[in-house]
């Protein structure tokens, strides 16, 4: 009978430290969801901020001097209830180090407007990757020299059609044939406009960026009759309907855009950016470029530039303060009407922390 006792003794001491057990790892998961979820909610704050930011912005155009294009004091883990929320952006000029506030998607070059003369000027571009990505949202079912339809797309091992029509997203262009991901994202893997000791395959020193940094989808002005781009500040009506969709900031684009945009111009591409650089007070419109370049240099792109930008992508981190917890989104918010929107959302925490935080006592970790 004793025997029988210590057994069942035995048996419900496994059973209470099995329950016991059980019962401390229900409560570590349900601590990490909960910190998963105030991480989500400090980058969803994040977008907040940026949104209230963006509302702020009374200037009839954007350059380089606002306040949202790089401040890291205003955007670098903001303290917000158990942790922090950070803006990253990407600064075209510099691989060194992140950079902290929103992105201009008019500073990109549109893939929906762009010709096939311009796309071919971008880094890492190709004639048969241009010729693939017009085809691609074009209306009609006829290859460009170098380009492939349906036919190529139903060869392949997971057929799909040709979309033959505007691109949604810029992660798209990861259908069409021939842009991989090494096209698309170059060498920085992790998505924070930096070249870390992990990313620098060639060896060179410098970030290829891919094409992420340098295309968009969504620039777009709102519907006018006519826009300002004179010295008067009076509304030129041009001689032929334009299209709202794709005007590139001369205040805000890179040379690489530039470039593309001028179908390979170097020395115009140059001396926008130079011209830029050592000018102010200038940005207001965008009459400044015919001093920067030729008549008949101003004269191709006076039509396809602005000073005004509608469309941001935000990247927002939150953390948790001490912990290594943390949510990464990234955004894009059009303000061509009121209230703004976010048109663009995606959780991209997969892709690690883009920057080395610091925890309760102040110091760096970077081991999420």
């Amino acid at each position: 009978m004793l025997i029988v006792v210590l057994w069942i003794m035995a048996i419900l001491s496994i059973m209470v430290l099995s329950f016991g057990q059980a019962m401390r790892v229900e409560m570590q998961i349900s601590h990490s969801y909960t910190d998963q979820l105030k991480a989500l909610e400090l980058a969803k704050s994040g977008i907040a901020r940026a949104l209230a930011d963006l509302t702020a912005d009374a200037t009839d155009y954007d350059d380089r001097d606002d306040p949202w294009y790089s401040n890291e004091e205003t955007y670098r883990e903001v303290p917000l209830g158990d942790g922090t929320y950070t803006l990253l952006n990407v600064r075209y000029t510099d691989d060194t180090a992140p950079s902290f506030g929103f992105t201009d998607e008019a500073a990109k070059l549109n893939l929906n407007t762009a010709t096939r003369e311009q796309l071919v000027w971008l880094p890492g571009m190709t004639e048969e990757l241009a010729d693939a990505i017009v085809d691609w949202r074009d209306t009609d079912d006829v290859s460009g020299p170098q380009g492939a339809e349906s036919d190529y797309y139903q060869s392949l091992e997971r057929p799909y059609y040709c979309k033959n029509a505007p691109f949604e997203t810029v992660e798209e262009l990861l259908l069409v044939k021939g842009i991989t991901r090494e096209v698309l994202y170059g060498e920085d893997l992790n998505r924070n406009g930096v070249l870390d000791p992990n990313e620098d395959e060639n060896g060179d020193g410098v970030l290829n960026r891919g094409l992420i940094d340098f295309v968009t989808a969504y620039s777009q002005e709102p519907e006018q009759t006519g826009r300002t781009t004179g010295s008067s500040g009076q509304q030129q009506q041009p001689q032929q309907q334009q299209s709202t969709q794709g005007l590139v900031n001369i205040n805000t684009a890179p040379y690489e855009v530039l470039l593309a945009l001028l179908e390979g111009s170097e020395d115009s591409a140059r001396a926008i950016v130079d011209y830029r650089d050592s000018t102010a007070g200038i940005s207001e419109n965008a009459e400044w470029v015919r001093r920067a370049v030729s008549a008949q240099q101003y004269t191709r792109i006076q039509n396809l530039i602005t000073t005004r930008s509608y469309q941001f992508r935000v990247q927002s981190i939150g953390k948790l303060t001490g912990k290594p917890v943390f949510k990464r989104i990234e955004a894009v918010i059009d303000r061509r009407s009121s209230p703004f929107k976010v048109v663009y959302w995606q959780d991209i925490t997969h892709l690690g922390p883009p920057i080395a935080f610091e925890d309760a006592n102040g110091v760096t970790r970077n081991d999420q």
